[in-house]
């Protein structure tokens, strides 16, 4: 981060500010004529005012306090720059589900990198949780055109998109190439029984709940239970379909206490 010096300190000299650079007298570029200003390092930053104007004491004392202002705040808050500095800006707006904060730096990474895959992942994220289903898709195919590292959350998250908006054919396509390539995916098993379920293929829906259980046994997701139930009752699963019905009614009144 820039460090302002102002060497002995601040001189006021006709009703204008002067900063020495720390050599003990004011420059000689300064002195005819004087011209306002103030050090930052070993580089003096002048108001850039014309000299008539510098002579108004009014004019001047605003110029000198906007001046200040733009230069301390930028100490304070250095800005980001590259585009990995915006990435973890974005990161951290993330974790603090601030999405659009995040959606909005992780656009300026992109745009300093057009191929940085990580970002446009995020950014695909963000929008999926927004809700914003057709802009994640945008995003998150030209990831997958790309080449990102990891293909299956790449493939996972578009599917995910296309299940949300009821475009179950290319959700299935994409969700099962996540299992492909990643066959302990389970909530890609979770949104592929969601894909059968919506078609009331129920037999493939519980196969696919009954995998994600099998991968994540401590499950704390009502509409899970109350859809696997829903398929065991209409396999005549009846004792099935009681438990699981049962497990989705108490997490109901547990989460609503």
């Amino acid at each position: 981060m820039t460090k302002v010096r102002f060497g002995t300190g601040l001189w006021i000299f006709q009703g204008l500010f002067w900063a020495r650079t720390g050599m003990g007298a004011i420059p000689a570029s300064l002195k005819s004529p004087y011209k306002p200003g103030i050090a930052v390092g070993e580089t003096l930053l002048y108001l850039g005012l014309p000299i008539g104007l510098t002579e108004n004491p009014g004019i001047m004392k605003i110029a000198v306090i906007i001046l200040g202002s733009l230069l301390f705040a930028g100490l304070g808050a250095p800005a980001q720059t590259t585009a990995k500095e915006w990435f973890d800006k974005g990161k951290s707006f993330q974790d603090n589900k601030k999405y659009t904060e995040a959606e909005s730096a992780y656009k300026k990474a992109v745009l300093l990198k057009p191929d940085y895959t990580e970002a446009l992942h995020e950014l695909g994220w963000c929008y999926n949780e927004q809700a914003m289903y057709n802009e994640a898709l945008d995003v998150l195919k030209k990831e997958e055109k790309n080449n990102p590292k990891d293909k299956a959350q790449n493939y996972f998250e578009i599917g995910y998109s296309y299940k949300m908006l009821t475009k179950y054919d290319e959700a299935l396509t994409y969700l099962t190439r996540a299992t492909s390539l990643n066959p302990n995916y389970g909530l890609a098993y979770k949104e592929i029984g969601n894909c059968y379920f919506a078609g009331k293929e129920y037999q493939k829906a519980l196969d696919n709940y009954n995998k994600y259980r099998d991968l994540k046994p401590e499950i704390n997701d009502s509409k899970f239970y109350y859809n696997k139930g829903w398929c065991e009752n209409e396999l005549g699963l009846f004792s099935d379909a009681t438990v699981s019905l049962r497990k989705s009614t108490e997490m109901d009144n547990t989460n609503s206490i």
